[in-house]
């Protein structure tokens, strides 16, 4: 099965949502090549190639050089950017940013990443930018026990040269200054613009929270999902009712679970495999030995 494929039964795609994706797609492959190239697929987004951009085909498992998408690119792109969690959405953000990988923007970073934040906003969102960079700068300074003795910078003034911010930073920021971020959000509502509109996305996001957390019961349960009662079944058989959501839900997440630990199956193999050729190569080294 195609991974394009799997990810939409994995969303609880039906056939007419992926007929919706395949609309959009024609609709800026036009020459019948059955591609797009990456200038077109920005297009659709409202979007330009930079540097908070410039990660996302990396971040949803495809070849970061790429340089045209096929129609499961597409898919893949579209349903996975689409159906991120706020938080997966700013850990995004802040990988693009954090250049060296050390887990912290410095101030350099951080000035990068709010730029990057402002780029095609409007005055009203950059400056509202601007001063959550400076108020979470300032909060930075106020609590450095957040860091551990040996691990603290002397902080000798309170310019933002000083700043260490990491992911938890950017989270509270991203809910006490909502209008700066909102650049950074409206990425991924440009996103679900493209094709089935940001109230279905919305859904099957929060849909995709709830068989999480299923999943993570039956991890606990040996694979037993959460007991449903009879009324709730019956009550499933009718179409976009609650129950039918619920048991919806279920579903997904046997198809989740059994991937999971299919996937557990073919690690715990390989671990395996790989011990016993180191085995077998010392066995060898000691029957060379004289």
């Amino acid at each position: 099965m195609k991974r394009a494929e799997k990810l939409c039964m994995s969303f609880g795609l039906q056939k007419r949502h992926v007929m919706a994706l395949h609309r959009a797609f024609k609709r800026e492959e036009q020459l019948g090549t059955g591609e797009i190239t990456i200038g077109e697929f920005f297009t659709m987004l409202h979007e330009q190639p930079r540097q908070l951009t410039r990660g996302l085909f990396d971040a949803v498992g495809l070849a970061h050089d790429i340089k045209r998408l096929r129609f499961d690119d597409f898919v893949i792109c579209i349903a996975t950017i689409a159906t991120w969690s706020k938080s997966e959405l700013l850990q995004y953000a802040f990988k693009q940013f954090d250049v060296d990988e050390s887990g912290v923007m410095d101030s350099r970073e951080l000035r990068a990443f709010c730029e990057g934040l402002k780029n095609d906003s409007s005055f009203y969102f950059a400056n509202n930018v601007s001063i959550a960079r400076d108020k979470i700068t300032a909060r930075d300074h106020k609590h450095p026990s957040k860091q551990n003795p040996s691990e603290q910078l002397p902080v000798i003034s309170d310019d933002e040269d000083d700043a260490l911010v990491d992911l938890e930073d950017l989270m509270k920021g991203s809910d006490e200054f909502q209008v700066a971020f909102y650049p950074l959000m409206q990425l991924q509502q440009n996103v679900r613009g493209c094709a089935l509109g940001e109230q279905f996305w919305a859904g099957v996001t929060v849909r995709r929270q709830h068989v999480d957390v299923v999943v993570q019961y039956m991890g606990n349960h040996k694979g037993k999902l959460p007991p449903t009662s009879a009324m709730t079944r019956i009550m499933a058989l009718i179409p976009f009712s609650q129950a039918h959501t619920k048991m919806l839900v279920h579903k997904l997440a046997v198809l989740k679970y059994a991937e999971e630990q299919k996937r557990l199956q073919e690690q715990t193999a390989a671990r395996v495999k790989a011990k016993q050729a180191l085995q077998w190569g010392q066995d060898e080294d000691d029957n060379q030995d004289p």
